[in-house]
């Protein structure tokens, strides 16, 4: 049971409503088309009217990394699910589609604590969580970069260090914000990426028991 919380809680962040969700289709199935991309730049010219409602910044080796919830559509999302009364797994992602809506960079972490009722303001998670069951963090990253394929890291041996904090956490209006820090290296190219100076704002988060 809890392998299939686990799973719901891992792929269910990378979600992204409408418009953002199909192009996630067209970057894992390695479709291109112009007339999809003409749909996209509509559609970002009336989102930018809207009101940002939410953000995930970060710099990834230095360069700058946004994603935001305008209006209806979402490119960062939340869940925390309540495991168990001693365990509760939270997950955030964010796609940011700067360089094309079939080139996107993603970042996703996930943090673990003992109880739901005592998660505050302040809470800090620094150290790697080797099973999602004890208290931690852990974190991905990758990218796409069109013909030249994917980028990034993923796994546990590649991780090096991660930090996050829960800067604000509303339950009621189910809201969450805060900081966020990690690096590892890709095991197939010896490439580092550090991702520094992370912050989210404003993310509504769906609650699963």
């Amino acid at each position: 049971m809890f392998g299939s919380k686990l799973y719901t809680m891992i792929v269910k962040p990378l979600k992204v409503t409408g418009i953002l969700f199909f192009s996630f289709f067209l970057l894992t199935s390695n479709i291109s088309c112009s007339a999809i991309e003409e749909e996209v730049d509509k559609f970002e010219e009336e989102e930018e009217e809207e009101e940002v409602i939410g953000t995930m910044t970060a710099l990834v080796n230095g360069e700058a990394f946004e994603s935001y919830i305008i209006g209806d559509g979402e490119s960062v999302s939340a869940t925390i699910n309540i495991v168990s009364t001693e365990v509760y797994l939270g997950a955030i992602s964010g796609f940011d589609f700067t360089a094309g809506l079939t080139k996107p960079k993603v970042i996703i972490f996930d943090f673990v604590g003992e109880d739901y009722e005592t998660l505050s303001n302040g809470k800090v998670y620094d150290t790697i969580t080797p099973d999602f069951l004890s208290e931690g963090a852990f974190a991905w990253y990758t990218q796409n970069n069109g013909e030249d394929g994917n980028e990034g890291f993923g796994t546990l041996e590649e991780l090096e260090e991660v930090y996050v904090k829960i800067t604000s956490i509303d339950k009621e209006k189910m809201l969450i914000s805060g900081e966020f820090n990690y690096k590892g290296t890709s095991s197939a190219t010896g490439k580092m990426y550090t991702i520094s100076n992370g912050v989210f704002s404003n993310i509504t988060f769906e609650l699963e028991e």
